[in-house]
């Protein structure tokens, strides 16, 4: 009897544990790192998802060929404007050998990744003796002069000179970098449009992910209009006149739909033919122990560090390859309808746990049936 229920019982769970784990993900897509090293690619619009109870952060995991989870990290991407700032020398002494140390303060929000020592206003390309460091993480690291380096958001930067002899003060230092928010990357998605929400003037865009940053949206229109538009989520409002107009919002989209409301001054209903939105897109980066089949998955309740860079990147000067790569053969979870579970998914859900139940109820009573003829 005991091992009979006990082989039902293991017979249900191998039969009902694929459905649990189908549907705790929302979609996963596949990179093929050809060798270990710092991998970015760009996250498309579809693999976005905002994590809970936190707007700034996504959700998402990675996992190596060999079936270990990869720490990832994300950050804006794109051809920002390179900036070239003078520092400030914030403290100078000697040391205990006679050296003098210039410390210069870096602005908080400064992706910095290249310092040159200024002569005159000119870089010196040769700098014998002189030590710089940077606090990258609460600690002192080594860093070269007057070369690329690590893209990083360093606080300070400290140059000790030879000896006292040495008139470090006449030389100034130079960070070239971009200001944080300035760096990333942009695409235009046409949205697809769902009636009317059960109310005239009404018409519910649908995007393909949570968690994107919406610069503007352009909503068109079949002919002529003159007006306001609303956007209720957002309690936004304005005019508009033409059959096309412009929607500036610049807000991160914490859901997948949004409802955009038409005023005729007219009073007459307008249909909405198109939305595109403008979005700012997220990268991620990992570092690749080994090359292979990494899998990306969205929706498993886990959020993606941000950072400039993985950190165990930017804690070593000397970087391994950087590979720009590609997500592809992108899928979806069909249990799940854009971020949430959809009804007809809970519905097989709670049918299967309804079946299982009386499975082992029946199983059970027929055990006990058959158990009490024997005797």
């Amino acid at each position: 009897m005991k091992n009979r229920l006990a082989l039902l019982l293991l017979a249900t769970f191998i039969f009902y544990r694929p459905l649990l784990y189908a549907t705790d993900w929302i979609a996963k897509a596949h990179i093929f790192v050809p060798t270990a090293g710092l991998v970015e690619t760009i996250l498309p619009p579809n693999l976005h998802k905002i994590f809970p109870d936190n707007s700034e952060s996504l959700d998402g995991t990675l996992i190596a060929p060999s079936g270990d989870q990869v720490d990832i990290y994300s950050y804006f991407i794109g051809n920002a404007e390179e900036k070239e700032l003078i520092l400030e020398a914030s403290a100078t002494a000697p040391n205990e050998s006679g050296k003098v140390a210039i410390t210069y303060d870096i602005p908080d929000n400064f992706l910095s990744y290249r310092f040159s020592l200024l002569n005159n206003g000119a870089a010196e390309l040769d700098s014998p003796g002189i030590m710089a460091e940077a606090i990258f993480h609460g600690n002192w690291i080594p860093i070269s002069l007057n070369q690329k380096v690590t893209s990083a958001f360093y606080k300070k930067i400290r140059l000790t000179f030879p000896s006292s002899t040495t008139n470090g003060m006449e030389k100034k230092l130079s960070a070239t970098g971009n200001y944080e928010g300035e760096d990333f990357s942009t695409t235009m998605i046409s949205l697809p449009l769902s009636g009317d929400n059960g109310e005239i003037g009404n018409t519910m865009a649908i995007f393909p992910g949570s968690g994107l940053i919406i610069e503007k949206l352009i909503v068109g229109l079949s002919e002529k209009f003159a007006g306001q538009w609303y956007l209720p989520q957002f309690a936004l409002s304005g005019n508009a006149d033409g059959d096309q107009f412009e929607i500036p919002l610049d807000k991160i989209l914490n859901f997948t739909t949004l409802i955009i409301k038409l005023r005729a001054t007219d009073e007459r209903p307008y249909e909405i033919t198109s939305i595109q939105a403008k979005c700012k897109l997220k990268k991620i980066a990992f570092l690749a122990q080994t090359g292979g089949d990494y899998i990306f998955t969205v929706g498993s309740g886990q959020q993606i560090k941000s950072s400039p860079l993985p950190v165990s990147a930017t804690d070593n000067q000397n970087l391994p390859i950087k590979q720009i790569l590609g997500l592809t053969d992108i899928i979806k979870n069909p249990a799940l309808d854009n971020d949430k579970k959809t009804a007809s998914g809970y519905s097989k859900l709670v049918i299967y746990l309804i079946v299982t139940f009386f499975v082992i109820m029946v199983g059970t009573l027929l055990a006990r049936f058959f158990w009490a003829m024997k005797k």
